[in-house]
């Protein structure tokens, strides 16, 4: 029987790029929220060495044993943190107020997210982890799967559609170019757009040509 320490991998935000954007939540955050904004922060403020039990803890105001009681071990932290981060970075490819999404936006928005690290440097450590704990290589390769289908998802709500192995690859793309990106630092950032808007406007190329877009299959 399922444990609380069991790990597991709730939904992705799904993708709501036509919906009207909701207004910031004013009230304190909750505890496991405090902790995983902390060792978000601790993260890209200092890098993935910075993410031990104790920081995350201090770094939050709160006692390791709060952090301990939703995080016992730190495979739980690590999981929990990358899909902290991962919430916040599908939140950016949505909507941006009072406009739709447009591919020239998100386009944008996923230029902007290759030059961030906390996401690469999270799947880096966790990937390291997953050499003494096999338990995360299943929930490593789920959380791939979803973030796929999240793409899919909102190249689908733009009006495109690619089939699964195209953005699965594209995918593919953008992870490799983000963790590149981790290594080479700042020196490479220009490089690094560049490669993904080729990935992008490829991907695009081939929706249309394979598939055309949703509208024209259905005729309107």
């Amino acid at each position: 029987m399922a444990t609380r320490h069991a790990l597991s991998l709730p939904p992705l935000p799904r993708p709501s790029v036509l919906q009207e954007p909701q207004a910031p939540a004013l009230a304190r955050p909750d505890t496991r929220t405090r902790l995983l904004e902390a060792a978000l922060e601790l993260v890209q403020k200092q890098g993935i060495q910075a993410l031990t039990q104790a920081r995350v803890a201090a770094a939050a105001g709160l006692r390791q044993s709060h952090l301990t009681y939703h995080f016992p071990t730190r495979a739980h932290l690590l999981t929990a943190v990358a899909l902290h981060c991962a919430a916040g970075t599908m939140s950016l490819m949505c909507a941006e107020p009072d406009q739709a999404l447009t591919l020239e936006a998100f386009r944008r928005h996923l230029g902007e997210h290759v030059s961030t690290t906390a996401m690469p440097r999270l799947m880096l450590a966790l990937t390291v982890a997953s050499e003494e704990d096999p338990s995360l290589k299943a929930w490593m390769a789920e959380f791939g799967e979803r973030a796929t289908a999240h793409l899919h998802g909102v190249f689908t709500q733009l009006g495109l559609a690619p089939t699964r192995t195209d953005v699965a690859l594209f995918h593919a793309s953008l992870v490799g170019i983000c963790t590149l990106q981790v290594g080479a630092g700042t020196a490479w950032s220009v490089h690094s757009r560049e490669l993904l808007e080729a990935a992008f406007d490829r991907l695009v190329t081939l929706a249309r040509q394979d598939g055309g877009t949703l509208g024209a299959q259905h005729g309107d």
